[in-house]
């Protein structure tokens, strides 16, 4: 009857809907992926070469100094990079995207910086201040690293962009004033914490797999230390004025990525008790030179390098 009439022209007249439908769906299951050890699964729509550009030029966007290569800083911190490499292959043949991940241009720049801080940009291009690396253990210096690393590979800095585009393309159809970049900054900060809360699972996950225990002990340390060495017991994080800080923060608070890391701990298995310990701090370290000291590392000299400011701890 008419009904059937009008349906059957509505339909002719909206016929690329359906493709549009199919070929979206199926441009979404071949372009999205499972990141690894967290296996979520995420779209990002655009091939892995972009990761790789946008790494160079975030990495090339500013200058600052750093360690020259040749420095002890920057050959320990690429030494614990590279095994944290070594763990990603031997765990390619479960999460494929690894072999991607290995092939990256990695680099490790030491910045001379009392800020407690490292950064990660796209395709493996880390910079960590070299305050950390004389205040932690082997093994927290691991934690760390590994966490950057996971920027990396779960492709949290160009997510985090096409987000925050796609939010400002939206917000820009509303007309509310103030409301639509309110609205785009809480976004912004929900998906950074979602980021670094990713980020220390993945790092979790890559100390197990080298064989390094995982102790809330250990990750205490780590937090306290990025805390300016003040106990994380004494973090407001009750009061009102810290919520609403939380809230525009993009990062989750230590206390409460401390108390994740430690119930996730809780869930594991212990490591089989042949396991390494690497407990020792990383300095003092003995040098050709019986007479140098961990204080003259700060003077040697430094070369103009370029750096980036992209994800954080």
């Amino acid at each position: 009857g008419t009904y059937s009439r009008t349906f059957e022209s509505t339909y002719a007249r909206y016929w690329w809907v359906k493709w549009v439908v199919v070929g979206g769906g199926l441009f979404w299951v071949l372009n999205s992926r499972e990141i690894p050890f967290s296996r979520r699964v995420q779209f990002i729509g655009l091939p892995d070469w972009v990761d790789e550009v946008i790494g160079h030029f975030a990495y090339h966007s500013e200058e600052c100094e750093v360690y020259d290569e040749t420095h002890p800083y920057s050959q320990l911190a690429m030494e614990v990079v590279n095994d944290i490499l070594t763990v990603l292959r031997n765990n390619a043949e479960e999460y494929p995207y690894l072999l991607t991940c290995i092939e990256w241009d990695w680099k490790v720049c030491v910045t001379r910086d009392n800020d407690l801080n490292a950064s990660c940009a796209s395709s493996g291009k880390i910079v960590i201040n070299d305050s950390l690396i004389r205040d932690l253990s082997w093994d927290e210096l691991y934690f760390v690293l590994a966490h950057e690393v996971g920027h990396a590979i779960g492709r949290h800095g160009i997510e985090g962009a096409l987000l925050s585009l796609a939010a400002d393309f939206l917000m820009s159809l509303v007309r509310g004033g103030g409301v639509e970049s309110l609205s785009v900054s809480l976004l912004d900060c929900s998906s950074s914490k979602k980021s670094e809360s990713e980020a220390d699972f993945i790092g979790f996950s890559l100390l197990r797999c080298a064989g390094i225990p995982t102790t809330p002990e250990l990750f205490t340390s780590v937090f306290t230390t990025l805390n300016d060495n003040t106990p994380l017991d004494e973090v407001d994080t009750s009061s009102l004025l810290a919520r609403l800080a939380l809230l525009f923060s993009t990062h989750p608070s230590l206390p409460h990525r401390l108390e994740a890391l430690v119930a996730l701990d809780a869930s594991t298995p212990p490591l089989p008790p042949s396991t390494p310990q690497y407990t020792e701090p990383l300095y003092p370290v003995t040098y050709e030179d019986p007479d140098s000291c961990i204080e003259n590392l700060l003077f040697t000299p430094f070369v103009r390098q370029p750096k980036h400011d992209d994800k954080r701890i």
